[in-house]
């Protein structure tokens, strides 16, 4: 068969721009799972809703909102984020570097007087994560939030790690606002996520289906297993070829160019220098309803294995029974660290319902009544010296061969929902330019 456009993933990216192609092009939209959505989805068990970890939408002014309100609708709550950092057995308002008041005295200090000693002794940045930070927020907020944080959350050491991701995820603070928040209780909002959105039924998943519903036909169940890129065809896992003029790909920039026949050793050796973490998402239902209001809390300190644990029963009353709660936990980890071993995920749960229990998360009377564990990979792209070269040499690769690789995975970046609905817009708004 022939189209103009074929789309591999029916992620937010994949939907997004087959919604936006509109009738004028004839596209083919594939997905190898048995439902849409990528890692926006949900599933349900025993009367939860359970997302493939925390997704929450960051609208505001983005582009993407009116798509999603028009989407979702009634079917959105509006939250404003009530999130924490748990270190030095003490509970700190986020963002760290704005809020230390409760924290020891020692602690505080040695915060407060590095910030200073930044602003008063710039220092030249390399360009590395670590350099950032002291440069930014000085010694003592790296070491005692930022470094431990980081580390556990991508699995490398913060020297080898670059800034290029930082952008408007780590919020910047004044020398007021340190101040202020480290001697008192300081209730101002701060970051691009200081207020947010999330469906009120049946979790994120409910988004794609919504996109869904709207884009049209999905060939679901139906797997690239080879693409040659010089006469621009794709074979599928039932035997199906597509030929395209376009090739929209939203699937993981890696697991793409491993697909492609006579692959440039150039591009293949780029390829070897993307790198990524995996991630334990542990699901938990419990009984009875916690007390706890938190949206999410971060754990900086490395006796804690996980790096974030989110309520999302505090999202929506309806992802959980009455008189429950739910919650998930994110650990990181290597590539296929989890990968058929049970038995560590095992005692990692056991782990992390102990842990929980020790600083209070879980009450005495908290019984644990269903599990979900996924594993996710690749989770997060590592952004470290050697991705931006190498993502310049693949992209100019695949623009030789009318291939889009979009979306948080096919373009290899750390970004939101509401960036890969962007990334379908443009990326359709592109090929319509060429083809049209």
């Amino acid at each position: 068969m022939s189209k103009p456009v074929v789309i591999l993933g029916a992620g937010l990216s994949g939907l997004s721009c087959a919604l936006h192609l509109g009738q004028k092009i004839g596209y083919g939209l594939y997905e190898k799972e048995k439902t849409v959505g990528g890692l926006c989805r949900s599933v349900s068990q025993d009367g939860f809703y359970f997302d493939y970890t925390g997704h929450l939408l960051h609208l505001r002014q983005d582009p993407s909102a009116a798509l999603v309100r028009s989407l979702l609708g009634k079917n959105l709550n509006h939250l404003n984020r009530n999130s924490c950092i748990y270190s030095h057995q003490t509970f700190t308002r986020y963002p760290f570097q704005a809020n230390t008041y409760g924290l020891p005295s020692k602690v505080v200090k040695e915060c407060v007087l590095g910030f200073l000693q930044a602003r008063l002794k710039p220092r030249k940045q390399s360009g590395n994560f670590y350099d950032w930070v002291i440069a930014n927020f000085g010694s003592g907020f790296g070491r005692h939030f930022f470094f431990g944080y980081n580390e556990k959350l991508w699995t490398l050491p913060v020297k080898y790690l670059s800034s290029g991701w930082v952008g408007k995820y780590v919020p910047r603070t004044t020398v007021e606002e340190v101040i202020t928040g480290a001697l008192s209780d300081q209730t101002k909002k701060f970051g691009y996520n200081a207020t947010f959105w999330y469906p009120k039924y049946k979790g994120i998943q409910s988004l794609s289906d919504a996109l869904a519903a709207r884009t049209g036909h999905v060939n679901l169940a139906e797997s690239a297993l080879k693409i040659n890129a010089r006469d621009k065809a794709v074979l599928f896992s039932s035997g199906r070829v597509d030929h395209y003029q376009r090739l929209v790909s939203t699937m993981s920039l890696k697991e793409l160019l491993n697909m492609i026949e006579d692959l440039p050793a150039a591009v293949r050796k780029a390829a070897g220098h993307l790198r990524y973490n995996s991630i334990l998402n542990i699901n938990l239902g419990v009984s009875p309803t916690l007390k706890n209001d938190k949206h999410w809390i971060y754990f900086p300190e490395k006796k804690y294995p996980f790096y974030r644990i989110g309520f999302c029963s505090n999202f929506s009353a309806y992802n959980h029974p009455r008189n429950t709660s739910s919650l998930y936990v994110e650990i990181a980890g290597r590539p296929g660290q989890w990968d058929g071993n049970t038995g560590d995920i095992e005692r990692q749960v056991k782990q992390t319902v102990a842990l929980m229990r020790q600083i209070g998360l879980l009450e005495r009377d908290s019984k644990i009544i269903t599990v979900r564990n996924f594993v996710i990979e690749p989770a997060y792209c590592i952004y470290d010296q050697k991705r931006e070269s190498s993502l310049k040499v693949i992209n100019d690769y695949l623009r030789t061969r009318g291939i889009h690789s979009i979306g948080r995975y096919g373009a290899w970046e750390y970004s939101a929902m509401q960036d890969a609905l962007n990334w379908g817009e443009r990326t359709a708004t592109s090929i319509k330019e060429d083809l049209c």
